[in-house]
């Protein structure tokens, strides 16, 4: 039990954030689960395969899962995190997580907004919001776009 014990500190203890695309600047919009708690500032995030040390900005439950904006500076070992939304409990499958954050965002629930979301979460691929309006912006007017084409050739003689 004790090589089990030393085993899991040790990989938690190797935060494998590299993995993840996350510049230093932007805030980046990861949904993680707290996997274990670091001092009383910081805590373990997974974000997929991927674990992020991070520093709290308020206090969370070990093994709830988190919306939250995570920002990577070079001064500090450790990034920040804001937490946006919290999930009351588990999401069942990732639709159920994007449809969530969509809510959260004040978005709304497309079928194309509930695909680009769960396709971000499904990739573990960080974005921000501004990112996240720009594609689905983009979607929309692609939409329409088709929508126009579909009618221009239903009316041709």
């Amino acid at each position: 039990m004790n090589q089990l014990t030393g085993y899991l500190e040790k990989s938690f203890s190797t935060v494998n954030a590299e993995k993840l695309p996350l510049s230093n600047s932007e805030k980046k919009l990861l949904l993680g689960k707290v996997v274990k708690f670091a001092g009383e500032e910081h805590a373990v995030l997974q974000v997929g395969s991927s674990f992020i040390k991070a520093k709290l900005d308020i206090s969370l439950t070990l093994g709830n899962t988190y919306l939250f904006h995570f920002q990577k500076n070079t001064s500090e070992p450790a990034g920040t995190m804001q937490v946006i939304q919290a999930f009351k409990k588990e999401p069942k499958t990732i639709k159920d997580a994007a449809a969530t954050i969509l809510s959260g965002l004040s978005m709304s629930q497309t079928k194309e907004n509930l695909a680009l979301i769960s396709q971000l979460l499904g990739t573990n691929q960080p974005f921000t919001k501004e990112e996240l309006q720009a594609a689905v912006n983009w979607l929309s007017g692609y939409r329409h776009m088709r929508l126009k084409k579909r009618s221009i050739l239903f009316n041709l003689p």
